[in-house]
């Protein structure tokens, strides 16, 4: 499994969105809303659809839902080791930059 997240992950780690995604994706308990993420990420939804296109022929996190909490356990637990990770390893730097991106989102005004 280690090598194969190693194969697919180079595609995320070239792309800010997509390296957020992943950080959300692996935060401890599922946040989402997959209608939402992007806007919570900061990118407008025009600007998703070839993020989407790369991640359903990588990892398809997109695709993951609640009965999917175990992959993305194992998922989370590969990117927070740093012996099997090496340089894809999740730091905290990641998971504060989506956290900045969310709480942006949550308190900026919206348009009704």
């Amino acid at each position: 499994m280690d090598q194969y997240h190693r194969a697919s992950l180079p595609s995320y780690l070239e792309d800010e969105y997509l390296t957020d995604l992943l950080t959300f994706v692996t935060f401890p308990t599922p946040l989402w809303d997959w209608i939402h993420v992007w806007p919570l990420l900061g990118l407008p939804q025009i600007q998703a659809t070839a993020r989407e296109e790369t991640d359903r022929k990588r990892l398809h996190l997109m695709g993951l839902k609640a009965q999917h909490d175990q992959y993305r356990h194992i998922l989370s637990g590969f990117l927070t080791d740093q012996e099997r990770a090496g340089q894809y390893m999740l730091t905290k730097e990641h998971y504060t930059r989506v956290a900045l991106k969310i709480a942006k989102y949550l308190f900026e005004p919206k348009k009704p």
